[in-house]
């Protein structure tokens, strides 16, 4: 993807096409430490409903790749001018032994279902293409998750304006009111 030189990153990618896109070797280390961090905030007493995971990139990624595979609710995800890593991980195939039909079932625990997901793109980015912020969105809905949404912005390269800064903003104070703790 970088012309085979080395960049710090969460995880290595070989390209954001479909199939490059289902390797990411490291991917479970940085949402192992993602998920640690989550924990220390829950052992310090913060619910997980007080919790966003976010992130631009291949950090906004990562937030959905670790959001998803909690075990409870978040407060919510937020993907700025990313993708979701690995969709086919989150089903799993079962095929009936009565009929040669096969069906598939999201993985994904039930309780994140509820989490609020936004993705947030530039409709002129061409490091990650729109096209796999639709892709990432169908994918969600495909598995069930029930409050999604994606803004986009015109002209927007893959960087972020101050426009989706303020409705990324706007998202996380809907989904973490003020309530003191």
């Amino acid at each position: 993807l970088n012309m085979g030189m080395k960049m710090p990153a969460w995880y290595d990618l070989e390209g954001l096409d479909l199939r490059s896109n289902e390797k990411c070797q490291g991917i479970d280390d940085s949402m192992e430490r993602i998920s640690d961090l989550i924990q220390k905030e829950v052992s310090r007493g913060r619910s997980m409903q007080r919790i966003v995971l976010a992130g631009f990139s291949q950090g906004g990624a990562l937030s959905l790749y670790a959001g998803l595979r909690q075990k409870e609710q978040l407060a919510g995800i937020i993907c700025m001018s990313g993708y979701l890593p690995k969709p086919s991980s989150y089903f799993s195939q079962s095929s009936s032994s009565a009929s040669s039909s096969s069906s598939s079932s999201s993985s994904v625990d039930p309780d994140i279902l509820s989490t609020p997901i936004r993705l947030f793109h530039g409709d002129a980015d061409d490091v990650v293409k729109l096209e796999y912020a639709h892709d990432s969105l169908a994918y969600l809905k495909k598995m069930g998750c029930k409050d999604t949404g994606l803004k986009e912005y015109g002209m927007l390269p893959h960087s972020a304006s101050i426009e989706e800064l303020k409705d990324v903003r706007d998202f996380i104070a809907s989904v973490l009111p003020d309530n003191g703790s």
